[in-house]
């Protein structure tokens, strides 16, 4: 039984949407995103989401499903996911999961049970390849002050209030960084250059903490975003694949 599957995975801001597209081009994959915020509708701008150019024709699943009202659980993802992994499998693809939302990504990949019991497993249930992008900690630092400059001047303000003004926040969607912070600015408690800072204080915060998870939850290949190319990485993903066929 075929049960190969590609995981792509990184801090926020490392490049995984550019390399995720080369590599679901190259072997004719779809990408299944594993993250917790872009499933939700509306949240694009802060959650640095993916654009339908961007995807440039590759087909994605798990964006765009649910508003920000609705919560949204590991196991929901772990269920959904089996299932389009399945469905890859019977049209001959490889999955692709493409994600920087950590215990989703174990989740699956170990099938954690979600009963009453909570048990877990130490051993994978795929034969899996995992991938994982890192950088200098200090560029990778100033890239996310950037990123967050950018998603300040494509309108993110706009963008927070329109969806606050809307949608009464379920508490996942409402930890979303890029979003939460500015409910203290609207209440006219800080300036909106503090709620940048807070903004990019959390995305380096959270980047450290999703490179400590990969690094002691997953079985990671890592590859470093300024020294190797995608070849490198084709090279790995060809002998993955070529294994055992």
């Amino acid at each position: 039984m075929n049960n190969k599957i590609i995981v792509l995975v990184g801090p926020t801001a490392i490049g995984k949407t550019e390399l995720s597209i080369e590599i679901a081009k190259q072997y004719n994959m779809e990408v299944i995103s594993g993250d917790s915020m872009q499933i939700y509708k509306g949240m694009d701008i802060g959650t640095g989401k993916i654009t339908v150019n961007e995807m440039d024709g590759v087909t994605h699943h798990l964006i765009d499903v649910i508003t920000p009202e609705e919560i949204y659980s590991v196991a929901e993802f772990q269920k959904t996911v089996k299932s389009l992994i399945q469905d890859s499998y019977e049209r001959g693809k490889t999955p692709f999961i493409v994600g920087g939302t950590g215990f989703y990504i174990q989740a699956l990949l170990y099938e954690f049970k979600f009963d009453k019991d909570h048990e877990t497993d130490t051993k994978i249930k795929y034969d899996a390849l995992v991938i994982g992008l890192n950088r200098d900690r200090a560029k990778l630092y100033e890239i996310i002050n950037a990123r967050v400059d950018d998603m300040f001047e494509a309108g993110l303000e706009e963008e927070v209030r329109e969806l606050y003004g809307k949608y009464a926040f379920s508490y996942t969607a409402n930890g979303a960084i890029g979003y939460k912070e500015f409910l203290p600015y609207f209440d006219g408690e800080i300036t909106i250059d503090e709620v940048k800072k807070n903004i990019q204080k959390n995305s380096r915060n959270y980047a450290k903490r999703q490179l400590t998870y990969f690094r002691n939850k997953l079985p990671v290949t890592w590859f470093d975003k300024d020294k190797d190319s995608k070849e490198d990485v084709f090279e790995v993903i060809n002998a993955f694949l070529e294994k055992n066929i």
